[in-house]
Order: C-alpha cells, then structure tokens, then sequence
C-alpha cells in the first residue's frame, strides 16, 4: 500500500505543480515567438445552430457589428436540421449578406460543420455556436496570428457568464486561469492541443471534413498539428458563453467533454509518439491525460494512505487533510448556492469534476458513442 501511496503521489504532482513548473521551464528555453502581423484576409465564420431560435438573432446581430470590414467577412449559419423559428430567423438577414445552410437530415455538430466548408469561401474559418458572444476585435486578434505561415489553427479565450448583462473583462482577468496559463506557456513552446469550440479558426487548406462521430473542436486541432502546423492560443480574443443552467448540466457538459477527448485523441493517438512528435505527445500527456485520469490517482492515494493512517506521523496528517478535503467536498454540496461561502466549495467542484471525468472515461471504455448534438442551456 505504501508503493501505493507513493506512485499516487507523484502522479498527482506531475498532474498539476509538476506539469506547470516543466511549462514554465521549457517556454524561457524553447520560446518560438509568432511572427504576428495586422493583415485583412476574407474570413468565413460558420456559426453551428440547432433550434437557437432565443439566442440566434442577438448572435447574428453581434457578428454583424465585429470590427472586420463587411466585405472581408462571409457569415454562414449552420443549421442541423432545426425543427424552431431558427431558420426562418436567419432568412430575415440575407439581404444583409447572412448565408443559410441547412442539413435535411440531422448528423450532429460536426456533420454539420463539414457540410457548411463547401460554402465557405474564406481563406481563414472561424468556428463558432450561437449562444457565443464575440467582444469587437475578436476577428483583427485571431487573424494577426496567421500572418505567420507555420500557423494553421488559432484558438480564443472563453469566459462563462451567467446572464448577457455582464460584459466582457479585461485579458488580464483570463491570465490568472490555470488553463489558460498552460496554454499560454504550450503556444510558446511549440501548439496548444485543445481549443474552446466557440471561439476557435483555421487556415483554410489545412481545414479538412473530419470524422462525425468526433467533436470538431477536439479533433481540428490534432489534425492541424498532424499536418506540421502550430494550433496557437490568442488571449487577447475574447469571448462570452453562458453558464450551464445548473450543477446536473455542467457536470453532464464535462462528461462528454471527456469522453469526446479521449475519443479524439485515440483517433489521433498516432501523436502520442515523443519520437515523431515529442512536443504534442508531452502535452497530451501532462494537459490532458494526466487530468483525464486524476480521480485514479487520487483513489490510489486514498486506498494506499487509509491502510498506513494508523502510523503516526507524516502519513497520518496526510490521511487528516485528505478527509478534511473531502468533508469540506461534501458540505459544499449544501453550501455551493451561498454567495459568502463560495471559497469553501472549492473541493465540491473540484471533485465534481473528476467525478465527471470517471464517468466520461468509462463511457469511453465501453465504446459508448457521442450523442447527436443538444443545446442545453
């Protein structure tokens, strides 16, 4: 139990404070800086819709008023068979140049993503789904990133609000998240090797029809860096996405973000080897199957410290903390709700979420197939 222990242990570390210190490390050694340029390429933005009829009318009129000049960008609305007003309320914009493309038949998101390609004419493609808000510069912030041609794929920073009356914050908020430092340290070094979904491009001759039982936005990246181009992260283009409705929704969120990311990378899995691609293969290790699979190492370090909690000392005071951690967990299912205490409901997320990523791991194991694409928000 003590090998146990102790395998656990430094799993968890090189999960999380071992990964980020060999990040900030190799990005001061093996910086490659993007050759960032202002420039004006036409641009396609698909926005991905599914009976969006209460959010698509505020996203078109939002993409409408980017600062991007109207003749440089085409806006296609991709609707995957809506059964709503959706369709009829992107035909009251075509006489502002908002293109319709509809599948008949529903294929789920990335179906529909590789239908709408053949209309679009844009040298660079913006993905992006209907309940999203872009801040005004998104489009002049991701595309400077192109002038450099190594660069195949760009992605942005998503921020999740509760309601549409908060605003967009400064960069610097979106500096102090954890995930986002990551991406900041892997673009430096060499590519990030996940995007946000709402906010993400990509040059147009590296932009292939991708496999439809996969997620678009875990596997265009993958495949852009199996083309030998960079995916970089764009901190500075900012973006809004409403809150899961409730704790059931987010959790439900994080299952099938897990379980489509282990589905991608395994389609991908070619990328796992540091011999032929030693950059990607380490990041996909440290930022994400390392996380993927934390709630093992942490049932490890579990099982392996409660049979030693009898032994005085060290490994009793960390048997105290980890039941301390996961008490508070459990009060912070009654008292996530109370504003004053949100600090305290730190471990009740933090558990949510790998509870979430056990889920989405098995139902991965077991060949379970993404589900057609639902709005739930």
């Amino acid at each position: 139990m003590e090998i146990l222990f102790w395998i656990s242990a430094v799993l968890i570390f090189l999960a999380y404070p071992g990964y980020v210190l060999f990040l900030c490390l190799m990005s001061r050694i093996c910086s490659r800086p993007v050759n960032k340029k202002d420039y004006q390429p036409r641009v396609s933005l698909i926005i991905a819709a599914y009976n969006e009829e209460a959010d698509i009318r505020e996203r078109i009129e939002n993409v409408l008023a980017l600062d991007y000049p109207a003749g440089l960008i085409q806006i296609i609305v991709a609707s995957d068979c809506s059964t709503d007003n959706t369709d009829n309320i992107v035909r009251e914009y075509q006489n502002r140049g908002v293109i319709l493309n509809r599948l008949e038949k529903r294929g789920g998101k990335t179906a529909n993503q590789n239908a709408t390609l053949a209309v679009a004419d844009g040298e660079i493609i913006f993905f992006t789904d209907a309940g999203t808000y872009y801040a005004p510069d998104v489009i002049q912030k991701v595309v400077r990133n192109f002038n450099d041609p190594a660069v195949g794929c760009v992605g942005g920073t998503m921020h999740f609000v509760r309601d549409k009356t908060e605003q967009l914050v400064t960069e610097k908020k979106y500096y102090t998240s954890f995930d986002q430092k990551l991406k900041i340290y892997e673009s430096r070094i060499y590519s990030i090797i996940g995007v946000n979904g709402p906010l993400y491009a990509v040059r147009r001759k590296y932009c292939r029809p991708l496999p439809e039982n996969l997620t678009s936005d875990m596997i265009s990246p993958l495949d852009v860096i199996r083309q030998d181009r960079r995916v970089i992260y764009e901190p500075e283009a900012l973006s809004l996405e409403k809150i899961a409705p409730s704790s059931g929704s987010e959790f439900r969120r994080k299952v099938r973000t897990v379980r489509s990311g282990m589905s991608a990378v395994f389609a991908m899995r070619a990328l796992l080897n540091p011999f032929k691609y030693f950059w990607p293969a380490i990041f996909l290790m440290g930022h994400k199957i390392l996380r993927w699979l934390f709630f093992i190492f942490m049932a490890g370090l579990f099982i392996g410290n409660a049979f030693m909690a009898d032994r005085a000392g060290f490994y009793q005071i960390v048997f105290i903390f980890q039941l301390i951690f996961y008490g508070l967990a459990l009060i912070g299912v009654v008292t996530r709700k109370i504003k004053s205490l949100k600090p305290f409901t730190i471990p009740y997320y933090f558990c949510l979420y790998n509870l979430a990523a056990a889920a989405g791991f098995f139902k991965f194991l077991f060949g379970e197939k993404t589900e057609i694409w639902e709005v739930e928000r």
